[in-house]
């Protein structure tokens, strides 16, 4: 969503930039994602077993460590080729939304367990629609790149204080 209002309001160099720095962080999100369903098989042997998951969790938030400072690295090395503050303002806040995504996908991992979908289902459908508006508002020719970045930010933190209300 945010790549197309970029499109619209600021200039094609430097929305390619915005979209590479967001293709390191889809990896990262999609390499989370996978591991998940690794985890997820794990969790749910285990809580059904003793409901003690805390040794699995510490192992996953483990790997999830190693995994994002692997992405983080990536991003210094592409940071020194970009040599432009501002660009490294936008991958560092693109990077840090992968925290938010990991401890959402934990705190899913509950909701799930209690058979509350319908709770994820509002989660997601408030937070979809502060973007939207966000996005709407934010992303033109003054905020841009740094707003999209922001944005994306706020939105995994919404979702995630959202899930872990419930």
């Amino acid at each position: 969503l945010d790549k197309y209002f970029l499109n619209y309001h600021i200039d094609k160099s430097v929305v390619s930039n915005y979209i590479q720095v967001y293709s390191i962080l889809s990896v990262m999100i999609i390499s989370i994602v996978s591991l998940d369903k690794i985890y997820e098989n794990n969790y749910f042997k285990i809580k059904k077993a003793n409901g003690n998951t805390a040794k699995i969790t510490k192992k996953y938030a483990i790997l999830f460590l190693v995994i994002n400072i692997f992405f983080i690295a990536i991003s210094l090395i592409v940071n020194k080729l970009m040599n432009d503050k501002y660009n490294q303002i936008i991958i560092l806040i693109l990077l840090t939304s992968g925290i938010p995504f990991f401890i959402n996908q934990l705190l899913v991992k509950r909701i799930f367990y209690y058979n509350k979908v319908k709770v994820l289902t509002i989660n997601t459908t408030i937070t979809m629609s502060i973007v939207i508006s966000l996005n709407v508002i934010y992303v033109n020719q003054r905020f841009g790149v740094f707003a999209a970045a922001l944005i994306t930010l706020i939105s995994y933190f919404l979702l995630m204080i959202l899930n872990a209300i419930y």
